[in-house]
């Protein structure tokens, strides 16, 4: 005897946790996403193989633990890069990190955190240069940052905003900030 549609359905496994990546496909093209995410449809090709090489570092995972979040907010006008810290208090930087967010709804495993006495800075890693746009970055890869702030923050990190990495320029492009829901430039 065969099944309908609407019984395979209802014995479908909905993940109760959103990956931030895919964020990131739904924002750049909807149909993507459901075919990688839904129907586990994916092939490789130069973009990904590119964008796999420039993960080759920050994929391993850091060998020591990570720090636990600051029970203070940021004083003295810390920066997000941390360039203000006090004297003697170092950056901590968390490779290959995985987090999730029930209350967000959302995972993801974050390339690299940059952990300060009193903030949690995502750094995402972007095969390609850094786009010539006002904010520096594409709209999927600021809403993927967005999320990886809203996980840090519901685990109780510190954290005002992300960065994002472009390999082929080797340097940093935009800064990414959420703020009552919205995403802004900074």
């Amino acid at each position: 005897m065969s099944s309908t549609l609407r019984e395979d359905r209802e014995h479908t496994e909905v993940p109760e946790l959103i990956p931030a990546r895919m964020l990131n496909e739904f924002t750049y093209c909807p149909r993507l996403a459901y075919l990688e995410w839904v129907q586990g449809e994916f092939i490789d090709n130069l973009e990904t193989l590119e964008g796999r090489f420039g993960h080759r570092r920050v994929d391993h995972e850091s060998r020591g633990d990570v720090p636990a979040p600051a029970d203070e907010s940021p004083e003295n006008g810390d920066s997000i890069d941390g360039s203000s810290l006090p004297p003697g208090v170092e950056s901590i930087h968390t490779r290959s990190l995985m987090l999730s967010s029930t209350a967000e709804g959302l995972i993801a495993k974050m390339d690299l955190v940059d952990i300060s006495a009193a903030e949690a800075v995502p750094v995402d890693y972007k095969r390609g240069r850094v786009p010539d746009l006002p904010e520096h970055a594409w709209e999927p890869e600021r809403v993927q940052l967005c999320a990886q702030g809203l996980i840090l923050r519901d685990n109780g990190y510190h954290c005002e905003g992300g960065i994002l990495y472009f390999v082929e320029s080797r340097r940093r492009g935009g800064r990414v900030l959420e703020r009552a829901g919205e995403l802004h430039d900074a």
